[in-house]
């Protein structure tokens, strides 16, 4: 039976963190309810329907995984910078994050990477071909980037010559590249081709090498014995040849799918 979903719900209304003799795992089984981090605008990977129902990737996988341990799925809205400090808190249960970001701090751990993904560059003319990452690295470069997103830091640390300029949201780079005002954004590739059917003007997604991850990951409260950790690592592998099926379902509904997917992804 799928986990049945609440509606969102304040913090404030949010069911008592766990207690000190508790660890994420069994705070989890005690109230049969899995709190999943949702992030607003970060679309394929967090989305919202007309009637306001989350989806997207990394949706569907929490999903699975409340299925699994066969326990209530109920997405909380926060953010990428507020979710580490709400796990630590006992607010969240589980966040996601990518292997590109920095480690928060002592007080959350992630899983293993549960797919892979790249940091990849959208715009026109010159990034319509491949190129390196030191090519980029020249003040005439002029990159977009969502202020706060984890492939703005990726790429600030790759191209510290280049002319970044920061923007509210990731769909505000969007318009600067589409206007004219920057060259390209970079994104995840999954957003990277959700863009591409959103503009038709903008070009293919171009992969600078050397390739730069950006896996998700799950981001956890961090405990000695590593019970939820090693369970959703032991989840993963276990279920592994289903991600594909999971992964292309959630994408469908944002009309991409498998014949979408550039070679560099293997799910």
């Amino acid at each position: 039976m799928p986990p049945r979903r609440r509606p969102d719900r304040s913090r404030a209304e949010m069911p008592a963190a766990a207690t000190p003799e508790e660890n994420p795992l069994q705070r989890i089984e005690r109230a049969k309810e899995l709190r999943f981090s949702g992030y607003a605008g970060m679309e394929p990977y967090f989305g919202r329907d007309a009637a306001g129902r989350w989806g997207g990737v990394c949706i569907e996988l929490a999903e699975q995984l409340a299925r699994f341990l066969a326990v209530e799925f109920r997405v909380v809205e926060t953010t990428p910078a507020d979710a580490p400090a709400e796990l630590a808190a006992g607010r969240l249960d589980l966040g996601c994050d990518s292997n590109a970001a920095p480690e928060a701090d002592s007080a959350v751990e992630r899983s293993r990477p549960l797919f892979d993904d790249f940091c990849v560059l959208v715009g026109h003319g010159k990034f319509a071909a491949p190129t390196t990452w030191d090519a980029l690295d020249v003040p005439e470069t002029t990159i977009a980037v969502g202020t706060g997103s984890p492939e703005a830091a990726l790429v600030q640390r790759l191209v510290v010559r280049a002319t970044i300029t920061g923007f509210r949201t990731r769909q505000d780079a969007v318009s600067a590249v589409l206007s004219g005002r920057s060259d390209a954004f970079p994104a995840p590739v999954f957003a990277a081709l959700l863009e591409r059917k959103r503009h038709p003007a903008l070009g293919p997604p171009v992969f600078p090498s050397p390739y730069m991850p950006m896996q998700p990951v799950l981001a956890m409260a961090a405990e000695p014995e590593h019970r939820l950790r090693d369970l959703i690592d032991k989840w993963h592998a276990e279920n592994r040849g289903k991600f594909r099926d999971w992964i292309l379902s959630a994408l469908a509904k944002y009309g991409i799918d498998a014949k979408d997917l550039p070679p560099q992804i293997s799910l």
